[in-house]
């Protein structure tokens, strides 16, 4: 009885070393999640994928949007930038008011998705 109760001792310390295995990888995992937002892997959606770092429309085509967002308006920057798993060009204009707009353009289809004052 007395090998019995030992046999069973030793394998439920083995089963133990695995959960506790099994439960270090998993928190692993789950702090990487929170570390990257609640994602593990951001998802990149087939037709963005391409923009990411080379993307379909160029800076003077992304400019010239903006400028037509801003009619009149001159280019001060433009930056390529990710949001939302969206690539897109934020370009600052300046109106021939003399005030500042921020214009993001999509990266991959040429589309103004917003124009805004930019008060920074």
């Amino acid at each position: 009885m007395e090998l019995f109760l030992r046999r069973i001792m030793h394998g439920l310390r083995w089963m133990l070393v695995g959960a506790v295995a099994v439960a270090v990888i998993g928190g692993g995992v789950v702090l990487a999640s929170f570390g990257s937002g609640g994602t593990a892997a951001a998802a990149v959606r087939p037709d963005q994928a391409h923009t990411q770092g080379n993307p379909a429309v160029t800076r003077e085509q992304a400019t010239a949007k903006a400028v037509e967002a801003v009619p009149g308006g001159t280019v001060q920057s433009a930056e390529l930038d990710t949001d939302r798993n969206v690539t897109v060009w934020e370009v600052d204009v300046r109106g021939t008011d003399g005030i500042d707009y921020e214009v993001r353009v999509d990266a991959g289809s040429g589309a103004v998705l917003s124009h805004d004052r930019d008060d920074d």
